[in-house]
């Protein structure tokens, strides 16, 4: 409402403002708050949160498939949440690279973390076509693998699934491979890992290393408690 002063009329007129500054008098257009902003930030927040629920449980049940230890519902909130953080960030860029990232690593299993029973600096490579390659540098197993008491041998996992994380299909491709050594002072050479997904271009993939240890006292067969189960996503990208 406007109100009239010794400098004539001041306040709101409809959509008008008048005024006086520093002696002299000024009209404007009222201001006016946009609509909308606040909505279409909250609509896109659960447009990403939607679509990673529905494609990143998916590839989530379908890691489940490929590893020992059991995946509990804070698994699946945890690897989403991931998941979502890492498509929010990237999903608009020309282009998501597919790469591993030690800091950036998403572990899978609670119980045990990778990052602390493997040292070695692994690198993941989007070959094209939905083949992937993982390349690990010589490692002495003693020096730089933590592993339970009596283990004699260390099996590496690699596996990495894929989605185009739209339309009715969730999975679009999957390929796993495994790498048993010794475990003893000896330096073990690994050849680079292809893994043929079959994916499409522009799938979403992840990639996750895990390890298993056979020990003495069950020989033949893998330790089965969790602490000793490491498995961590170490890569998500666009494939291309």
């Amino acid at each position: 409402m406007a109100k009239v002063t010794e400098d004539g009329l001041s306040g709101l007129v409809g959509t008008v403002v008048m005024y006086t500054m520093n002696g002299k008098k000024y009209v404007r257009s009222r201001p006016v708050r946009r609509k909308g902003k606040k909505g279409e930030k909250l609509h896109a927040v659960l447009n990403i949160f939607g679509t990673v629920s529905t494609y990143g449980s998916a590839m989530t049940r379908e890691l489940r498939e490929h590893l020992l230890f059991k995946f509990k519902l804070r698994t699946f909130t945890h690897l989403r949440g991931w998941m979502r953080n890492q498509y929010a960030v990237n999903n608009e860029l020309p282009v998501w690279e597919l790469a591993a990232r030690n800091n950036s690593m998403c572990q899978l299993n609670d119980a045990a973390d990778l990052r602390d029973m493997l040292e070695a600096q692994i690198t993941v490579t989007d070959r094209g076509n939905g083949t992937i390659a993982i390349n690990i540098p010589s490692i002495n197993p003693l020096k730089n693998i933590k592993a339970p008491v009596r283990t004699t041998k260390v099996n590496l996992k690699m596996l990495a699934t894929c989605s185009p994380f739209k339309g009715s299909q969730y999975i679009s491709g999957f390929a796993g491979e495994n790498f048993s050594f010794n475990y003893s002072n000896s330096e073990i050479t690994f050849p680079e890992f292809i893994l043929d997904t079959k994916g499409k271009l522009s799938d979403i993939a992840i990639v996750v290393i895990a390890m298993e240890f056979e020990t003495t006292n069950a020989e033949g067969k893998f330790n089965t408690e969790p602490k000793w189960l490491p498995a961590g996503v170490i890569a998500m990208g666009r494939l291309h």
